[in-house]
């Protein structure tokens, strides 16, 4: 899809911040494996990334290595990430982005929002149903969809990627 974000129109501004803990340092709190990069919670084999050990999903483990199916596709880039502690990993690395745009900043009207329940960050005018500048506002916790907060309840996060659209 087309970015939502008129790059020419405003100075990008804050995204607004998650409550603490987010579902993914409770995740980890609580010695649930998820992969930094998709935010997934399924999975046998977890694999290393730039974090440490079982830090990434085995698919992405293998596209970060760059072998087996994943040695067919461009290696995923996350040297970014290389000096970042696991500690300061407090999400994945999607949820920077926006799910439909691929944008990772704000606009003061239109925000980026982390959802509290799954992967996906969105911003105003691109979640299909919109979000308010009430609930941007709101110190409560945002999700996406309400299956998402069974997510969070149940501490369990499965994640379908497409193909392609991926911001790296």
């Amino acid at each position: 899809g087309e970015s939502c974000v008129d790059t020419s129109a405003s100075m990008p501004t804050a995204v607004r911040e998650s409550l603490r803990p987010t579902i993914f340092e409770d995740l980890l709190n609580n010695g649930v494996d998820w992969c930094r990069y998709c935010g997934t919670t399924e999975g046998i084999n977890w694999r290393p990334g730039p974090w440490g050990k079982r830090t990434l999903c085995n698919k992405h483990g293998c596209d970060y290595k760059g072998y087996g199916f994943a040695s067919k596709m461009p290696r995923l880039n996350l040297k970014s990430f290389v000096d970042e502690s696991l500690d300061e990993r407090i999400r994945p690395v999607l949820q920077t982005y926006c799910q439909i745009c691929q944008q990772d900043y704000s606009e003061c009207d239109n925000v980026l929002i982390h959802c509290d329940g799954c992967h996906r960050a969105y911003h105003q005018c691109c979640h299909p149903d919109g979000v308010s500048d009430s609930e941007v506002r709101l110190d409560t916790r945002w999700y996406c969809e309400a299956s998402c907060k069974d997510n969070a309840r149940k501490r369990r996060i499965v994640v379908e990627l497409p193909k392609c659209r991926l911001p790296f």
